[in-house]
């Protein structure tokens, strides 16, 4: 396994970005609007509808939405650490991980697996995450991660697998899409059985997922078909799956501004993914394929008859939302087809809301580190439960 340390979280091999002075000016300016809202946020705060949140996870909605509305992907990505300085960051500062960084690096195909935990273990949970395409990954993957490998430490170990998929504008739709395949792929080569896997998808990475899985059943033309399956999968986890590129739905207007994500910033991500592929030809609820042959790249858009065979992948599902995300009608509506499709053929599958929630509740609460809340440990313990 190699490290690479380069200043990149892009493709390997291509130039790094150096923003201009423009661009480094243009950060400073975008965060001046956001002064007099934020003093007015703390000023309202005690007359709020929604007092429960804390006044510091209200700022860091409010400071989020802003700025990513404001700025370009690259800025962002010029701001961020990349994902492997997140990484090793993140496992050399934790004293309740006893591995060392241990990343491969699929050079060819611009993307890496990362590593946590004893190499011996024989469970394995792969994390496609999220950060729309344009994200590196931070803290709050590894530290969402690492609470599931607490809780079952006591009884069995765990190694967890981060994929690290090419971000945009440099990768397109369906690069990221092949990578959460052959990353799949390369473990299950390995030896790993897939009843010792449980597959966990976050966001963008919630697609991911729902595109290996329907790649499973209808190989994508392009992509490497994944081998047989010789059993399900221990099972499959949606913490907020982004289910269409963009959004297709409006959250009523008392919830449009509680959490920190909203159209534009979700415009901007699916604009970036779906740049130069078949996806950016489509419509929003044009009603026809969304590319031809399939629904990979909207399973929103999918009919019920496209997830036949889910049973043989995994018979264990459980999604989740936010009630104050800007996808949870999205992600509620999907949800319920989706169940519709896949329950009579014997899938356990859940599809909860979680009250107040934000985006990715669980893993923005583990980026910021704000006390878990009731969601967290519902997820915590339905993983536990098909893994033990």
């Amino acid at each position: 396994m190699s490290l690479d340390s380069e200043k990149t979280g892009l493709i390997p091999n291509s130039p790094i970005h150096c923003i201009s002075t423009k661009e480094k000016v243009g950060l400073i300016a975008a965060l001046f609007p956001t002064i007099p809202v934020m003093i007015g946020t703390i000023i309202r705060y005690p007359f709020s509808k929604n007092p429960s949140s804390a006044l510091r996870k209200e700022l860091i909605k409010y400071f989020a939405r802003k700025m990513l509305c404001q700025i370009t992907i690259l800025q962002t990505q010029w701001v961020l650490p990349t994902s492997t300085e997140a990484y090793v960051t993140w496992i050399r500062s934790r004293t309740d991980v006893s591995s060392e960084p241990s990343t491969e690096n699929f050079e060819s195909e611009g993307f890496k697996i990362h590593w946590i935990g004893s190499q011996s273990a024989r469970k394995i949970i792969l994390h496609y995450p999220s950060g729309g395409y344009a994200m590196p990954l931070h803290k709050g993957h590894f530290d969402m991660l690492n609470s599931f490998r607490k809780k079952l430490e006591p009884k069995t170990d765990v190694k967890l697998a981060v994929l690290e998929y090419a971000l945009t504008p440099y990768a397109t739709y369906p690069t990221q899409f092949r990578q959460a395949v052959l990353a799949l792929n390369h473990i299950l080569s390995s030896g790993a059985s897939p009843n010792d896997i449980l597959l966990f998808g976050d966001s963008a990475g919630g697609l991911l997922l729902l595109q290996v899985i329907a790649h499973i059943l209808h190989p994508y033309p392009t992509i490497p078909p994944l081998p047989q399956l010789s059993s399900p999968f221990l099972g499959l986890l949606f913490i907020s799956p982004w289910v269409t590129f963009g959004s297709s739905s409006t959250p009523p207007t008392s919830k449009r501004n509680l959490d920190y994500l909203n159209h534009t910033i979700l415009t901007i991500w699916g604009d970036a993914a779906k740049k130069g592929s078949a996806l950016e030809l489509t419509k929003p609820n044009h009603g026809q394929l969304c590319e031809p042959g399939g629904y990979w790249g909207e399973p929103m858009k999918a009919p019920s008859e496209w997830w036949n065979g889910v049973e043989k992948i995994s018979t264990n599902i459980l999604i989740t939302s936010g009630d104050w995300e800007f996808l949870h009608n999205d992600i509620q509506e999907f949800g319920k087809s989706f169940k519709q499709a896949v329950a009579p053929r014997g899938v356990k599958i859940n599809v909860l809301g979680e009250p107040n929630g934000v985006h990715m509740g669980p893993v923005f609460e583990k980026l910021w580190d704000f006390a878990p809340n009731t969601l967290t440990d519902v997820v915590i313990d339905w993983v536990y439960e098909r893994i033990i």
